[in-house]
């Protein structure tokens, strides 16, 4: 079973990805709009795309050397803001939410409609 990691914020991710790269761990890090108090996103695509993410987690292959991140990457004034740190970041270079991506490759990631079931498995297939 994939072990979660819920997160808010780029400081608060860059941590928790350190402390599991440390433990070398294979982290899937799915980004997504911040919730409200009833649990919906100001995205759209993020409330779509996550329960299908949820459910793939189910098949990742090596499940036990696989840790989960979900980053909420903040509001929607913050996100828009094409100088936040997860759009800048080297290591992220996020251009949309939801994304989905394995920590280490920035240029291999999906992003809002890329991410479906039969195609999350593509991630895997590098390693």
């Amino acid at each position: 079973m994939v072990q979660e990691f819920k997160v808010q914020g780029f400081d608060e991710f860059l941590s928790k990805v350190t402390e599991l790269d440390k433990q070398n761990k294979v982290i899937l890090c799915m980004f997504c709009g911040d919730k409200d108090a009833s649990g919906n996103s100001w995205c759209p695509d993020c409330v779509v795309k996550e329960p299908v993410v949820r459910k793939a987690l189910g098949d990742v292959p090596n499940a036990e050397n696989v840790a989960f991140v979900y980053c909420s990457v903040g509001g929607r004034e913050y996100w828009k803001d094409r100088s936040n740190q997860f759009r800048t970041d080297k290591n992220l270079k996020l251009t949309g939410v939801p994304t989905l991506m394995i920590w280490g490759r920035p240029n291999e990631k999906l992003v809002e409609d890329q991410i479906k079931a039969d195609v999350i498995s593509i991630l895997f297939d590098q390693d």
